[in-house]
């Protein structure tokens, strides 16, 4: 048994999945419903802090601070503060900018977004929407309730009204410096190709297809459902070889394009590849054989968990 044989479980949007353990986040992108969603540690203090370096922000030469939320005394309760302001007129383009702190169990979150006044009020739904249903979740936790994972965080939402959202975030692991996993959760407004479909068409118009498809091997590309959930997910994959200097590895990709405008039911990307060249490493840190027991494994553990 090597360390990739222990998992653990993790969630990001509306998935839950299972990925070896010790492993680094080296990348993360949270959205939801427009809002751009940060977190990191922090005290009541930093808390303060973050508020005072924007309204400060705010406050200079022709920007000026349209509204803002009482702020909150120190508590052992979910602090939040909404400011709206606006930039110099001449370089915003007519925008008012949204920023948001939620303090919650020692995880501050900074929400960004904007809007035109066009959209006033569908933004300020969006915002109160946000901080009151974000809190602060240990990542190891998947929750029980219907809603959206992000890092650090969960925002209840019963899927009832579409509300856009994409949740990106990938992983290395440090004793297979070559492996990279992926997961991309994306809740869309109209319905799209699987990424497969779409790449192969692109390539097609370029004329380039068939020199493309002969320059790699092939391992396996097509139809992928999962095969051992109660409710298995339909997708699609396309894995194929990856050389490297020493011994190859794999480069594979599965999508479940999920339903437009459907919370509930939204696209999920997952990629691994164990090929990765950082200009270090010249050889796959895994056989053919054990990446794809990983990939399957990974892809099979893949469920909503609010099912």
């Amino acid at each position: 048994m090597n360390s990739l044989d222990k998992k653990q479980q993790w969630c990001t949007g509306r998935y839950s999945f299972e990925i070896p353990k010790n492993h680094e986040i080296i990348g993360v992108t949270d959205k939801y419903d427009s809002f751009v969603i940060e977190s990191e540690l922090a005290t009541y203090i930093d808390f303060l802090n973050s508020i005072q370096v924007t309204q400060k922000e705010y406050t200079v030469g022709n920007s000026v601070i349209i509204k803002e939320t009482e702020t909150p005394k120190e508590s052992k309760q979910k602090l939040t503060k909404i400011i709206w302001g606006d930039i110099d007129k001449s370089t915003n383009k007519g925008l008012t900018h949204v920023i948001a702190f939620v303090l919650d169990k020692g995880i501050l979150f900074k929400i960004k977004g904007s809007y035109s006044e066009a959209y006033k009020d569908e933004s300020f739904e969006s915002i109160n929407n946000v901080v009151t249903n974000l809190t602060a979740r240990n990542n190891n936790t998947i929750p029980i309730e219907k809603g959206v994972c992000i890092l650090n965080g969960f925002i209840k939402d019963n899927g009832d009204k579409y509300r856009f959202s994409r949740q990106i975030i990938s992983f290395q692991y440090n004793n297979f410096p070559s492996l990279r996993l992926a997961f991309t959760v994306e809740a869309t407004y109209k319905a799209e190709q699987n990424i497969i479909s779409s790449v192969t068409s692109k390539l097609e118009k370029q004329g380039v297809l068939q020199s493309f498809l002969s320059s790699f091997k092939s391992i396996r590309k097509g139809e992928k459902n999962q095969n051992n959930t109660s409710n298995p997910l339909k997708g699609v994959e396309l894995v194929v070889e990856a050389p490297m200097k020493g011994k190859s590895g794999i480069d594979a990709t599965w999508e479940h394009t999920g339903t437009a405008k459907n919370s509930n039911d939204p696209t999920i990307l997952f990629l691994l590849d164990s090929a990765y060249n950082d200009r270090i490493t010249k050889t796959s840190s895994l056989s053919e054989k054990d990446a794809l027991k990983l990939y399957d494994y990974t892809l099979n553990s893949i469920k909503k968990f609010q099912e």
